[in-house]
């Protein structure tokens, strides 16, 4: 089981990375449970503020309150999350403050590593 910390932009970004993912259906199945928990409800949607910057583009701003949340995931959930970070190719480098900070959230733990290497050998 991991315990997530995600921020306003981590939660932002990652939903929108969560609700575009395509692929089989257990793998969708699987981002699903996990988009349940990060996407922003209707009561929070309604208190970010959007600025349409043109070309596309929205500006969003986190609300007092940060809209941060802490989420609960399976080690399974966890690591169908990393791999489709993984394979996502939309980053950019203002990505990877948000992104470095929620890839060492999502690794295993050494003791996880461990236990995996004892049931492969």
């Amino acid at each position: 089981m991991k315990t997530l910390d995600l921020t306003f932009v981590t939660r932002a970004k990652l939903a929108d990375i969560l609700g575009n993912a395509v692929g089989p259906l257990g793998k969708i199945s699987a981002l699903q449970a996990v988009f349940q928990q990060v996407r922003f409800t209707e009561p929070e949607l309604a208190t970010i503020q959007r600025v349409d910057a043109g070309a596309g583009r929205v500006i969003v701003s986190a609300p007092e309150g940060s809209n941060g949340k802490q989420i609960r995931l399976e080690d399974s959930q966890a690591q169908v999350l990393l791999a489709e970070l993984e394979s996502w190719g939309g980053f950019q480098i203002a990505d990877l403050d948000w992104l470095d900070d929620l890839k060492s959230q999502l690794k295993p733990t050494t003791a996880v590593i461990k236990q995996r290497k004892r049931e492969t050998a």
